[in-house]
């Protein structure tokens, strides 16, 4: 990956899943949030309200090894922020702080994958994918 991209969550992305669809028994892809486009109106696009499309659904998401596994993609600061502020972030559901109901809810997104018996977890390069599918 080049130097002035390692910064760029898009670039990040495309070299894991590039990288990950090279390993022997996997599958994974970009997981997008449907957005529902509305004519007329200053926002045009909001994301669809649907009660099995879950908040903070992970930016990768696919199967290794007939088991679900799903990566939630960060810069590296954010990364080393969520880490830090872990157990602080999680219980941020109700915040009134954006980013921080945002990341709790990616945080709930992911620790119901391991729940129920899949990999997933916060990373920021190849590098951890593999280690958290190793674990």
């Amino acid at each position: 990956m080049k130097k002035n991209n390692i910064e760029n969550e898009y670039y990040i992305e495309m070299d894991i899943l590039t990288r990950l669809n090279t390993v022997q028994g996997a599958y994974f892809w970009k997981c997008e949030y449907p957005s529902l486009f509305i004519p007329n109106q200053i926002q045009r696009f909001r994301k669809q309200k649907h009660p099995y499309i879950p908040n903070g659904i992970a930016d990768i998401v696919g199967v290794f090894r007939g088991r679900m596994v799903a990566f939630e993609v960060k810069k590296v600061a954010e990364w080393k922020y969520v880490v830090k502020h872990y157990e602080t972030l999680k219980n941020q559901l109700y915040s009134k702080n954006k980013k921080h109901k945002h990341l709790a809810e990616q945080i709930r997104f992911v620790e119901n994958i391991i729940a129920g018996g899949g990999k997933a977890g916060f990373v920021c390069n190849y590098e951890q994918c593999v280690r958290i599918l190793n674990a």
